[in-house]
């Protein structure tokens, strides 16, 4: 919508990419909300799934979804999902996952999972992330709100928006 704006004015589209880069967080920040909430494996699988489709490189996504499998009993589906997860980071953030995702699939690649383990670090998982979104879906900064421009109904964007 805005593509033909992008070039004119290098203050716009420093303002332009500032306020993507907020829509994107808080939208990322919606999707963790969902995956923290779901409940049962179905519901955690599709929020966890849609959330890689807002941010491939989600870890905590990646490792709900292949603790989920993990849960069903889908050993090949768990490894199959650390592998993808693998490739998003190589390809994003030329990272491997984290020592966290590595042990799950090590671990199950050496013996059969115990559930009742997984469910606990499901548990923390889930605190952990529900911390992180309340933090993340705190309306900004006092002193510099994500939408300030929007909401302070002015018609100069460059009055609503400092460039400090």
């Amino acid at each position: 919508m805005l593509a033909d704006l992008i070039g004119l004015d290098s203050a716009f589209d420093q303002w332009l990419g500032e306020q993507q880069r907020c829509l994107w967080s808080r939208v990322r920040a919606v999707g963790e909300l969902i995956l923290a909430e779901a409940e049962s494996t179905a519901a955690i699988v599709v929020a966890a799934e849609r959330l890689l489709v807002i941010d491939s490189t989600h870890e905590d996504a990646w490792r709900f979804l292949i603790r989920c499998h993990i849960e069903c009993g889908d050993r090949v589906a768990a490894i199959g999902t650390y592998e993808r997860c693998c490739a998003a980071l190589s390809a994003q953030c030329q990272v491997g996952p984290s020592a966290e995702a590595t042990a799950l699939v090590a671990a199950l690649r050496v013996r059969p999972t115990t559930l009742t383990s997984v469910s606990r670090v499901r548990d923390v998982a889930v605190e952990v992330l529900r911390r992180r979104v309340a933090d993340s879906l705190a309306f900004g900064s006092a002193s510099r709100p994500c939408v300030a421009p929007l909401r302070a109904g002015r018609r100069n964007w460059r009055q609503a928006w400092p460039t400090n």
